[in-house]
């Protein structure tokens, strides 16, 4: 099944259209509609201005604002057509100036291969491939399914196709060609309408005729004269004169002798992914907090700095009661005063605040996550190889030895996501490709890891 969704960030609307094995259906972003008003949340007219840049708390809030509505849309996709697209596209007026947010902020909504294209590159592949009279309101989500389906419109001359080129020999058509001067120029009646026919002379006797008769019938006599006089001959057999039919075998030329398909046709393979994607489970590492039930329709950021008692009632909901509290975490804290709490293998620490507790750091060590479900959005977790945290924060990711100068090959590694200064730690076996990642944590509170 070929499944495609495609996104339009309007002025003041967003719209969504899904493709399913050739169908095209608009997505309902509300009960009855099919438009999400977005103008009051996104700073639309800056966000497509050439020249705009965001900064510090303005682009954060950008990218957060986008992510949730990537994440209302795709919550609204699987509800409505119970399907996870293959290929996700967004369709934005203007140039892609900003194009790293958008990529930025379809991570925070975990859609990792999201394709940003022009509107007008949208409303061409419409023109050229798609139906005629689609709503103004609704052209640029539609063309952008006919752009996945067979990318940019053509530009200049189109070919000329031939009968050759669908299969068939192409009939040659002569130009007309102009009829020649006459060679004989009548000087009389030029058509027997014009004929004058004088009744009052009688009809002169034509000896041609009578001298052609003549012939004809003596031709016919000496026929019958010679014919009647070969028949008292004997007769000899006619088989013996007669060559058989048979003599010059009818497939002595095989048809097939030329193959039709002696022209290789040289076939395309399909790309396909077949790197699985591994599922989240309801809590996800975030370099900002923790995220609840990442990419549904209750989708919720625990942030850091959020009250304690929303951030553990959150948290008991879909995890249960805590299985250890104390005073103390495993690690050197900056201030007493400190409240930490044991859901397992994940620990959340409180820092005391004038206001109350407030969410200050997550610790995850223990069994791998393939077996807890703790990873990050870019799918980093306890137990991954070096190899593949390389992989994974390419561009992002600093690993160094824990120890140097000792033969402990301890390692430790800091993500930077983004490159906004909010970091992800961790704690490796190794820095070679055997490293597996042993402990993980964000926020302040506790450093986690002793050095010297």
């Amino acid at each position: 099944m070929n499944t495609s969704l495609t996104i339009y960030l309007g002025n003041n609307s967003a719209f969504a259209a899904v493709d399913v094995n050739g169908q095209i259906d608009l997505l309902a972003l509300g009960e009855s509609e099919t438009e999400m008003s977005i103008n009051e949340t996104i700073d639309t007219e800056k966000l497509f201005y050439a020249g705009a840049e965001f900064h510090g708390e303005d682009l954060i809030q950008l990218e957060l604002s986008l992510a949730s509505l990537f994440s209302k849309i795709i919550a609204r996709c699987l509800r409505i057509v119970d399907i996870y697209p293959d290929k996700v596209l967004l369709v934005v007026p203007g140039d892609l100036q900003n194009l790293g947010i958008y990529h930025a902020s379809s991570k925070r909504a975990q859609i990792r291969n999201i394709e940003v294209i022009e509107e007008n590159r949208s409303l061409a592949a419409l023109a050229s491939y798609g139906p005629k009279g689609v709503s103004p309101d609704y052209a640029p989500v539609i063309g952008g399914v006919f752009w996945i389906r067979h990318g940019d419109s053509p530009t200049g001359a189109l070919p000329i196709v031939t009968r050759e080129d669908l299969g068939a020999a192409e009939k040659v058509v002569e130009k007309p060609v102009a009829p020649s001067a006459p060679s004989v120029i009548s000087l009389g009646d030029r058509s027997v309408f014009d004929l004058r026919v004088s009744r009052d002379k009688r009809k002169r006797f034509n000896l041609s005729w009578v001298l052609a008769t003549f012939i004809l019938c003596a031709g016919v006599a000496g026929v019958y004269y010679f014919a009647s006089s070969d028949s008292k001959e004997p007769s000899t057999p006619l088989e013996s004169a007669v060559v058989p039919v048979a003599s010059v075998p009818v497939s002595s030329v095989p048809v097939a002798s030329v193959p039709v398909a002696s022209v290789p046709v040289t076939s395309v393979p399909a790309i396909t992914d077949t790197q699985e994607v591994v599922e989240l489970g309801v809590v996800t590492l975030s370099e900002r907090g923790l995220l609840l039930l990442a990419g549904t329709a209750n989708q919720l950021l625990l942030s850091f700095e959020s009250p304690q008692e929303a951030v553990m009632s959150s948290l008991i909901s879909i995890l249960g009661e805590p299985s250890e509290q104390s005073a103390t975490a495993n690690g050197i804290c900056d201030s007493m005063g400190l409240q930490i709490y044991k859901f397992d293998d994940l620990e959340v620490v409180f820092k005391s605040y004038d206001m109350g507790p407030i969410f200050s750091q997550w610790f995850v060590s223990g069994e791998d996550a393939s077996e807890t479900g703790f990873w990050t959005l870019d799918r980093v977790g306890l137990g991954l190889s070096v190899t593949e945290l390389m992989k994974i924060s390419e561009g992002q990711l600093i690993i160094e030895e824990a120890f140097p100068g000792t033969n402990d090959p301890a390692g430790k590694f800091q993500i930077n996501p983004f490159n906004l200064g909010v970091l992800i730690n961790g704690v490796t076996s190794n820095t070679n490709d055997q490293g597996r990642v042993l402990q993980m944590w964000s926020g302040e509170g506790c450093q986690r890891f002793a050095e010297g």
